[in-house]
């Protein structure tokens, strides 16, 4: 057959056509090529997951096909306008034109890398479908990406321009933010370079506002069998507030398991890092409005993805608390330990410190640790108002674990309460804090107390017993405790708070306290007098407070004879309440004919 026999068949028109097309998952429900119009139709187009792709449109000049260099592109979603763009197809060279994106791809030679150039003014602009593959419910910015690509090596630059984004479950987000990418490989080998320079993000729990100087991130390291990325080594730097550098082999795909790599803390900026991000996992926990300073230096070593040495140097820190929770002046700490012996050491010291603003005097400790236990070398006294805490033992448990136990032996030297309650705030009255802790556990961030404190007030006596405090500083503290009180002097009890005068002694009980964020939620109290001693008297104004806090009024006693005495005796006085759910059940001393109950009892 001659040449001149096939020109006439090559010229003529012909058409191609499948329906319900499958591909790797894809459907692709029309697939059309007609020569005569030079139309290449796809689509409707539905992924695996029954996500609709919309349907693609690529137009040339009648009969181009399949020669087609010069075509208009049109990618239809459903709802939307068409995005349109301007195609044109030479040896060594594609250009992509639209409003909504712009993309060059150029070769000069056979054997050269492509060069691309690809550029999307506005990600907003985009069909909401590309936000919502890659399960984002909103994507803003203008993104630019530049570089060489071919098989086995590529070099990109990537930079973000007021970038945004919110994912649908609200975990993440960003606004405003600027992100530069540098990414190199050669065969094997990887290297990523980033800059945040603007904007803040959400991660989750993690807050990280816009960076007051710009934030560099470094990874090297090679494509895995099985995992795109296997890193060997990372740094973190921001000028005056980090440099944290890491070497060794991080398997992502691994989990923890995959890590084996030497940590080095240059230096970590407390007040710096603290407000790029650290604030907001510290508010998670509770702990909002904590201001650290000072600086953290050190290293850590890690194989199979446990910590097995290291050292951490934090020296002339202070921490503050907004809440005035926590005070902590001069600190100092030197940690260091290895599993080769698995010993540790730590050295820890302030200048001066508060709890809850009751003051404590400086501290200088040692804690020598072997087989996961540290212990106290030495007893530790520690200043505390005008009395001390002595703790004669100290025990903590593995301390390198979440499952942590501490665990402390100590006697508490008399305390003078008119200073203690000055310092919380409270209603200023006298007597003495004192007494022996034979065991006291912190476990899960829960405080357990063996034994019990005596307290010397009003020339009686309270023991608590039962105690447990849970999240102390966090969120919600809540407390526990059972506290008895014998033979308070009711003369002094009355005269530190106002409501009248009071002669006579009184025992009683405070047991099943509650407290949630230091209220009381739930308690069962009694208070009455003791029949000893003569000199029992009480004023009109006490007799009032008694009536009105027992849940009656005074006036019914306001209008007796007893307005015309200031004071007058009694027999004895009983007031008891079970406060549950909100609801205070009071009694007395006996119930009364009227249905009421009787407080005090006259002579």
């Amino acid at each position: 057959m001659s040449m001149a026999m096939l020109q006439p068949v090559a010229a003529l028109d012909w058409r191609i056509r499948a329906d319900e097309v499958l591909l790797g998952g894809v459907r692709i429900e029309q697939f059309e090529i007609d020569r005569a119009s030079g139309e290449l139709r796809i689509g409707p187009v539905q992924l695996a997951d029954g996500t609709a792709l919309g349907s693609f449109q690529l137009s040339c000049a009648p009969a181009a096909i399949p020669t087609c260099h010069r075509a208009s592109l049109a990618w239809k979603v459903p709802n939307l306008p068409p995005l349109e763009f301007a195609l044109q197809m030479d040896p060594g060279q594609l250009t992509l034109d639209g409003t909504a994106m712009q993309l060059r791809l150029e070769r000069r030679a056979q054997s050269a890398p492509w060069r691309v150039q690809a550029t999307w003014p506005d990600l907003g602009a985009l069909p909401s479908l590309l936000p919502q593959l890659l399960g984002l419910s909103s994507l803003s910015g203008a993104l630019e990406v530049r570089g060489e690509i071919e098989p086995a090596e590529q070099s990109l630059q990537v930079e973000l321009r007021d970038g945004g984004l919110d994912t649908t479950d609200g975990l993440y987000a960003a606004g405003e933010l600027g992100l530069k990418l540098d990414w190199d490989r050669r065969g094997d080998a990887i290297s990523v370079e980033i800059e945040w320079s603007a904007g803040e993000a959400l991660l989750g729990p993690v807050y990280l506002p816009e960076p007051n100087q710009p934030v560099h991130f470094t990874l090297q390291g090679r494509v895995g069998a099985d995992c795109p990325l296997i890193l060997q080594s990372f740094a973190i730097e921001q000028p005056s507030t980090l440099s944290i550098r890491g070497r060794g082999r991080i398997d992502p795909c691994h989990g923890v398991e995959g890590v084996d790599a030497a940590l080095v803390l240059d230096r970590i900026d407390l007040a710096g890092a603290w407000a790029l991000g650290l604030e907001s996992l510290a508010g998670a926990a509770g702990w909002a409005g904590v201001l650290p300073q000072g600086s953290i230096t050190g290293a850590l070593e890690l194989r199979d993805g446990q910590l097995r040495s290291g050292s951490l140097q934090l020296d002339q820190a202070a921490l503050g608390d907004l809440e005035e929770r926590l005070r902590i002046d001069g600190l100092s700490v030197d940690l260091d330990w290895s599993d080769a012996g698995r010993a540790a050491r730590l050295q820890l010291g302030w200048s001066g410190a508060a709890i809850h603003r009751v003051p404590l005097g400086p501290v200088e400790l040692v804690l020598i640790g072997r087989d996961d236990v540290l212990r106290l070398e030495q007893a530790l006294s520690i200043p505390v108002l005008d009395g001390r805490m002595q703790i004669e033992s100290m025990q903590w448990r593995d301390w390198r674990s979440s499952q942590r136990e501490l665990n402390l032996a100590a006697r508490l030297e008399p305390i003078g309460l008119a200073a203690l309650t000055r310092s919380l705030g409270w209603t200023e009255f006298g007597g003495q804090l004192s007494g022996r802790i034979p065991g006291l556990r912190v476990i899960d961030g829960v405080i357990e107390l063996d034994g019990g404190l005596e307290l010397e007030l009003f020339d009686g006596r309270a023991r608590i017993g039962g105690l447990s405090i849970e999240r102390p500083f966090g969120a919600l503290p809540a407390l526990a405790a059972d506290i008895e009180f014998e033979s308070l002097d009711l003369a002094l009890l009355t005269g530190a708070f106002e409501i009248g005068s009071m002669r006579g002694r009184v025992s009683g009980h405070l047991r099943e306290l509650r407290l949630l964020d230091w209220q009381p939620v739930r308690f069962d109290a009694w208070f009455e007098t003791l029949d000893t001693g003569s000199n029992r008297r009480i004023s009109q104004k006490a007799v009032d407070s008694l009536s009105t806090l027992g849940g009656g009024g005074s006036a019914v006693l306001s209008g007796t004879l007893l307005q015309m005495f200031e004071n007058f005796p009694y027999r004895r006085i009983g007031l008891g309440c079970r406060l549950e759910r909100n609801v205070c059940l009071m009694r007395g001393l006996e119930i009364v004919d009227s249905g009421g109950y009787m407080i005090i009892e006259g002579r």
